[in-house]
């Protein structure tokens, strides 16, 4: 799987960090990178009823490195990503 470094660039106040593949698309030395400039807009999402491997294949096909995981009411419970260990697998 693809691996993304993260830049950290110092502003006023903080530290504003982005995905290394998202750092072309910004301006040095402005105002401070807000969330929003950065983030996804259309969301791909999980159930926790659903399986790793159906996961694993459903990040690589939307080039992406994580899925927030729902409940039935859309609301956020958590989060997998490709850096999280999956369980072996039976032969």
């Amino acid at each position: 799987m693809r691996h993304r470094s993260l830049f950290a660039w110092p502003s006023s106040e903080s530290v504003d960090m982005v995905a290394s593949d998202q750092a072309s698309k910004l301006k040095i030395g402005g105002p401070f990178v807000l969330a929003r400039d950065i983030m996804t807009r259309t969301v791909v999402s999980t159930s926790p009823d659903a399986e790793i491997a159906d996961l694993a294949k459903l990040m690589l096909k939307r080039h992406i490195s994580g899925l927030p995981v729902v409940d039935q009411d859309g609301r956020l419970i958590g989060m997998v990503t490709e850096d999280d260990p999956a369980p072996p697998l039976s032969s």
